[in-house]
């Protein structure tokens, strides 16, 4: 029979209210909580019995603390001295345990007890959820600011599509949190002033995010990114871990130093952000650079794209076949003739026959009236744009489907 136990469940930092029911159900299971950091619970093995927790917020404390100051200690020894023992904690958040299920609660007052939790969020909440929301900002702008540079190439590309949803879901449930806790916030302070505390019901959806970034990094790293190249993959792994290591090691060593607990905390915080923007931000540079080199092949499960004489885009999804043919036969409104009457004629692509090409479809870059040489072609999904010239005749041209 196992004497530990490792549970992963996570919460809100400010939910106490369903940290405390979990940690009284897995009491009930046979199980008290030894280490905590809201994501990953550590229990030791005790015989099932009922246990009251109480989780309280000392907005003194940190996780950024080099050393448990001496208001902490006298805390800690007065909830002792009341029978409540401290079996875990987190930053500002301490978790404590008593036997007596009718033990008088550490916290009595709601607007003492209030204004330590919002204390303790500023920095667990507020500032570290700004930040992914920044994150997600940041991500979401270069994400869509690329699509519109250059559509065909940004949907040729894994990396980019699954950037875009991922840099959504970021902001979306980062966003989300702020509101949640401000909107309890709200409720709780006009129940606090009535001598009421409102039950906490943060629902904290992050590890959901790390899940699916974890999912997306190997996925980009595989695919989108190097092509599969096992060696490519574990530098790119590697460079995260270091860089993991690097914010932690930085964190540990203002810890030895005795710098600030806020200080620390937020260089720790944005030096993470800024670690996570720039891998973000190589692997699109990197992706950019692929698509630039000669004779290059991209593919998705969008669109296949090959650059080599010519454009050929084969469409794997359907519908996008009509968005596709549409993009490129935009031409730039740049280029154009003046006639001598200063009549301005813009190069357009206009429908021409397309039996001479052997294709469904044929449109040619047209000036008034005069065919350019630059042809786009349609066949079944796929969409060719290519100049003639000495070397291809239509018939050649038409070959380049097969």
């Amino acid at each position: 029979m196992k004497d530990k136990k490792v549970v992963v469940r996570q919460f809100a930092f400010y939910d106490r209210t369903r940290m405390e029911a979990f940690l009284e159900a897995k009491a009930l299971e046979g199980w008290k909580l030894v280490k905590t950091n809201l994501t990953v619970w550590r229990f030791e093995r005790i015989e099932s019995k009922a246990l009251k927790y109480s989780v309280n917020y000392f907005d003194k404390a940190s996780q950024f603390d080099w050393g448990p100051t001496e208001e902490q200690q006298d805390f800690v020894s007065f909830c002792n001295h009341t029978g409540w023992e401290l079996v875990a904690e987190k930053g500002e958040a301490k978790f404590f345990c008593n036997d007596d299920l009718e033990a008088t609660p550490i916290d009595t007052d709601p607007i003492t007890e209030l204004k330590s939790i919002k204390k303790s969020c500023k920095m667990n909440v507020e500032f570290l959820y700004g930040i992914y929301v920044f994150n997600g900002m940041i991500q979401l702008f270069f994400t869509v600011f690329h699509f519109f540079i250059n559509k065909i190439d940004f949907m040729a590309n894994n990396c980019k599509l699954v950037l875009l949803p991922w840099s959504i879901l970021v902001l979306v449930i980062s966003s989300g949190e702020l509101i949640r806790y401000h909107a309890w916030l709200h409720k709780a302070t006009k129940a606090a002033e009535e001598g009421r505390f409102v039950p906490t019901k943060g629902v904290d959806n992050m590890l959901l995010v790390g899940v699916v970034s974890a999912v997306v990094g190997v996925g980009l790293m595989w695919g989108g990114l190097i092509g599969g190249k096992l060696l490519s993959v574990v530098i790119l792994l590697a460079a995260l871990v270091v860089g993991v290591i690097f914010c932690v090691g930085l964190s540990m060593i203002m810890k030895k130093k005795k710098v600030a607990p806020k200080v620390n905390q937020i260089v720790t915080y944005v030096t993470a952000a800024i670690v996570g923007l720039v891998v973000v931000f190589v692997m699109l540079l990197c992706s950019e650079s692929r698509l630039t080199e000669k004779s290059n092949k991209n593919s998705s499960f969008l669109l296949s794209v090959e650059r080599d004489e010519c454009l050929k885009v084969e469409v794997k999804a359907n519908f996008l076949c009509d968005f596709i043919k549409k993009e490129m036969l935009k031409t730039d409104r740049s280029a154009y003739t003046v006639d001598v009457d200063g009549k301005v004629f813009y190069d357009e692509y206009v429908e021409t026959d397309a039996s001479a090409f052997g294709v469904d479809e044929a449109y040619a870059l047209s000036c008034d009236g005069s065919e350019l040489g630059t042809y786009v072609l349609v066949e079944d999904n796929v969409i060719i744009r290519v100049r003639l010239n000495e070397d291809y005749t239509k018939e050649q041209i038409g070959e380049m489907f097969d």
